[in-house]
């Protein structure tokens, strides 16, 4: 009689507990069309990730959830909880190779022995792993707790969980390809902005001097280099001739280009001579700059009363002063680049100029440009070019050059800065 009066009790309490503890397929589909939803419009991986782990709290009531996630190195990995995140180095961890070619979840105590990641796991609470594919390569390691109701995992959990594990890999590659995107887009502004600050400091004409005919030339290349010249009178009458390469790429070339335009023009209304001027300019660029940012720079300064050219070299291209008789010299007197060693001395040279010879200054995008069959233009084509046209005016110089490095190549990795003085 008692068994009779209990039973619609008993099975009261069984269903209870089916509904509330133990869910059923119903709830499971709805709780992953619930989560595949929300996934969709999340490219933030710290909001999947904790997406993630409320999501399994809340319908498997596990403990713990961890997320083991694959850096770009092939032996780091991340591990995520809920509070913290930890960088691994797992170059040969036993766990990993075993979950490399199970489909299956797997539990931490299947282990016959442990490893480091299995300890560190185990440590966080974890007591399933469910391992996390993309194109049949282990990206990824789900972690779960035992859960508190103290029931086991079942078909259908385990059903659920392969299910959301593939929803998971997916959202994540999203939200991967997406930050991705964003970090293409901020560098291609970063690249545009330093094209600017490049170009805002060069000069937007060339000076006029009936001594002088001037033409110059810059070409960029698809990421921004560090090209510059300048042209400068000085309180002496004289004019500062500069061309400068300076290393790297991108804002970092940008801002030593924007460096040494303001530090340069300043040190030439303090300075008497060429070669105090980059003393100094070096000494500025050794204390401001990072170690590796580093120019080259040439530094010259035409005397128009006496025709004569006084100038410094801080491991710049060797400009070429060819004469109307075709010699020449190249223009090496000076000293080492600039911004990488703060003792360095720095020496200048006075030249006297006869009307007719022609300055010929450029940068290694010139010199270096290689053709498919990866031999450069060198400095021997140029000399070359000028020697062969050096009666011409200083703009059909530029162009002759510029026609030479063209029929070598189409294909230009790095700025090219060309700038050609004839003394009239």
């Amino acid at each position: 009689m008692a068994l009779i009066f209990f039973q619609p009790v008993l099975g009261q309490v069984d269903e209870f507990v089916r509904r509330i503890i133990v869910r059923d397929r119903t709830d499971y589909r709805q709780a992953l069309e619930d989560y595949s939803r929300q996934i969709v419009s999340l490219f933030d991986f710290e909001r999947l990730k904790t997406l993630t782990q409320h999501t399994l709290t809340f319908h498997l009531g596990v403990e713990e959830v961890l997320l083991l996630t694959k850096e770009k190195s092939r032996s780091i990995w991340q591990l995520h909880t809920d509070s913290s995140r930890q960088l691994m180095n797992l170059p040969e961890d036993q766990l990993l190779q075993i979950l490399s070619i199970r489909n299956s979840p797997l539990f931490v105590d299947e282990l016959k022995e442990p490893t480091p990641l299995s300890h560190a796991l185990r440590e966080q609470g974890a007591y399933l792993l469910v391992p996390l594919y993309s194109q049949d390569q282990l990206t990824g390691v789900l972690g779960l707790g035992k859960k508190t109701s103290g029931f086991g995992y079942s078909y259908e959990d385990f059903a659920f969980l392969r299910v959301l594990a593939n929803q998971l890999v997916i959202a994540t590659s999203n939200a991967s390809l997406y930050q991705e995107a964003l970090e293409k887009q901020r560098l291609e502004e970063e690249l545009a902005l330093a094209r600017q600050i490049q170009l805002e400091f060069l000069p937007q004409r060339v000076p006029e001097h009936p001594g002088l005919e001037i033409a110059c030339f810059m070409q960029l290349s698809r990421q921004v280099g560090g090209d510059y010249y300048d042209f400068v009178w000085n309180q002496k009458g004289s004019l500062g001739l500069v061309i400068a390469d300076s290393v790297g790429k991108g804002m970092p070339a940008a801002l030593l280009v924007s460096l040494i335009h303001s530090g340069l023009r300043a040190e030439i209304k303090n300075s008497d001579s060429p070669s105090r001027a980059l003393y100094a300019l070096n000494q500025l660029l050794c204390s401001s700059m990072r170690p590796g940012h580093f120019a080259t720079l040439f530094y010259g300064e035409f005397l128009p009363h006496s025709l004569e050219l006084v100038y410094c070299n801080a491991g710049h291209n060797h400009p070429i002063l060819m004469h109307s008789d075709g010699s020449h010299r190249c223009l090496d007197a000076g000293g080492l680049i600039l911004g990488a060693f703060p003792d360095a001395v720095y020496q200048e040279a006075k030249l006297s100029l006869q009307r007719g010879d022609l300055l010929v200054m450029y940068t290694d995008g010139l010199s270096e440009a290689q053709n498919r069959a990866e031999e450069e233009f060198g400095e021997h084509r140029i000399l070359q070019i000028i020697s062969e046209n050096r009666f011409l005016p200083a703009e059909q110089v530029k162009e002759k050059l510029l026609g030479g490095v063209n029929q070598h190549t189409s294909d230009f990795q790095d700025d090219l800065t060309l700038v050609v003085v004839k003394f009239k």
